[in-house]
């Protein structure tokens, strides 16, 4: 049950942060083979592509949320000073 409360934790980091964490584990996942060799990245992903692939869902759901939570509160300010 911790991994549930740092995922709580993980949540509460700064948007920035959780950007930079988003394309840092999902650029590489959707690279070009060769690009993935250039970079020299191959036995990277290999080895940890699935916690990439975890990583990159997660991010991007805390992401999607963020958004959503703020239009939600821009659509109610707006609402309000009419």
């Amino acid at each position: 049950m911790e991994w549930i409360a740092k995922l709580f934790e993980a949540a509460k980091l700064p948007t920035k942060f959780i950007v930079s964490i988003f394309l840092a584990s999902t650029i590489p996942l959707f690279l070009h083979s060769e690009m993935v060799s250039a970079l020299r990245l191959s036995e990277i992903i290999d080895t940890y592509g699935s916690y990439m692939g975890v990583v990159s869902v997660l991010s991007g759901s805390i992401l999607v949320i963020e958004a959503v939570l703020l239009l939600i509160r821009k659509a109610r300010e707006g609402y309000v000073y009419r």
